[in-house]
């Protein structure tokens, strides 16, 4: 029943938030955490993730920086093909299954069939990895963590709801 004065990467928000009392209140200290501060100044959407509807403070979050601002997963299209059907770079769900269909159907590696897979994507397993269809959740309006690693529970919520990935 005892825990250590200092643990580092050993709890997190959930863990505060189910044993508040076993967990420093961090958000009375901020005047004397400079660079946590400074961090808040610099990402305020960090500060709103770890603070809890009482203003409290139980954990804080990490940064990687710069090298980790960006995703970690990208798609990527084969140019070739959308230059030889005439077609732009699809930025929309509507337009990436147009291009689809037309990779399918237009024979754009010009070899005289309709043989073209048009999408290569690791098959969905029972839990979510790298180079998954994980890559097109964003896309959707659920947020991913790519550069944390994906959960392999898929679990989210939407509206105050508990869902999973795998299910819906």
């Amino acid at each position: 029943g005892k825990l250590a004065d200092v643990s580092l990467h050993a709890f997190g928000v959930p863990d505060a938030a189910q044993y508040p009392s076993m967990f420093e209140d961090l958000s009375k200290d901020l005047d004397k955490l400079p660079n946590v501060k400074q961090f808040f100044k610099e990402k305020p959407d960090a500060q709103k993730l770890i603070t809890d509807p009482d203003g409290h403070i139980y954990a804080l979050p990490s940064s990687r920086g710069k090298s980790y601002s960006g995703s970690g997963q990208n798609m990527m299209i084969n140019k070739a093909w959308l230059d030889k059907l005439g077609l732009q770079v699809p930025t929309t769900w509507d337009e990436l299954e147009n291009v689809l269909k037309a990779f399918k159907t237009q024979d754009p590696n010009g070899n005289g069939q309709a043989d073209e897979i048009p999408m290569n994507i690791k098959k969905l397993d029972s839990y979510f990895s790298w180079y998954s269809p994980m890559l097109l959740l964003n896309s959707t309006g659920i947020v991913t963590g790519f550069n944390k690693g994906p959960t392999v529970t898929g679990y989210y919520a939407d509206n105050g709801v508990v869902k999973s990935f795998l299910t819906s």
